[in-house]
């Protein structure tokens, strides 16, 4: 499929094609070819993480964001709202290189945020970084975690600021000025329910994530995500811990 996308696109015609997030191991050599020879595919991949639940460890994707954010001249895209997907869409079908859009399956909810954000890749959700205890890094469906965690600490009358990223690759070609004033010196959470290797550059040694680092399980989607941690008492735990640091 992504071998024919290619011969598509190179005949002149705009191309898109779409499956489950776990299946892009077999599109690989063809997306890496896409992104040498710039060829504007979008490429939109769906179940995006554990929430895929029953069907289990084999189409549950934990290593496959970060394959595809370590390919050169490859945008990937992981938006958590209305606003980020259309964003997403107008970019990548406007771009002169290859994108990935990465959309869930699950039902989440999410704050809306304005285009101008989300054109850049990261931007303030919700809060802010100044008088912020804690930045919550997150993207796509964890954003709703990182609300409810902020939601929570707000009770207890601490301001914690949540960062979502829809494009990291868009994100750190902005100005390191703008990236200053979005990730601040404060300590970072950074939720992902995959691997978080591709993440690494914004961890520093103070901070801490919620990720995957082993395959996943068969269960009902809440249930997953519960076992793994993404969890609200887990997250509150991270938090506090990262605070009193």
């Amino acid at each position: 499929m992504a071998g024919i996308c290619n011969g598509l696109a190179l005949s002149g015609l705009k191309t898109f094609c779409s499956t489950f997030l776990v299946f892009s191991d077999y599109m690989k050599p063809s997306i890496r070819l896409a992104a040498l020879m710039s060829l504007p595919i979008v490429y939109i991949f769906t179940h995006d993480s554990i929430g895929v639940g029953e069907d289990g460890p084999t189409h549950q994707p934990i290593e496959q964001l970060s394959a595809l954010r370590l390919i050169p001249n490859l945008n990937v895209y992981r938006p958590c709202n209305m606003t980020e997907t259309i964003s997403a869409y107008v970019q990548a079908f406007n771009d002169n290189k290859p994108s990935a859009i990465i959309l869930s399956r699950q039902k989440f909810s999410a704050p809306d945020s304005k285009f101008a954000d989300a054109d850049k890749g990261a931007y303030i959700i919700s809060g802010e970084s100044k008088n912020s205890a804690l930045i919550i890094i997150a993207t796509g469906s964890e954003i709703e975690l990182a609300i409810k965690l902020q939601k929570e600490l707000a009770n207890k009358n601490t301001n914690v600021c949540v960062v979502s990223m829809p494009c990291k690759e868009i994100f750190i070609k902005q100005s390191k000025k703008y990236q200053q004033s979005i990730l601040g010196e404060n300590p970072r959470l950074i939720i992902e329910a995959g691997s978080i290797m591709s993440m690494q550059e914004f961890i520093r040694e103070q901070d801490d994530s919620i990720s995957l680092d082993t395959f996943g399980k068969t269960g009902k989607a809440e249930d997953l995500f519960d076992f793994f941690g993404f969890s609200i008492q887990n997250a509150i735990k991270k938090a506090k811990n990262l605070i009193k640091k």
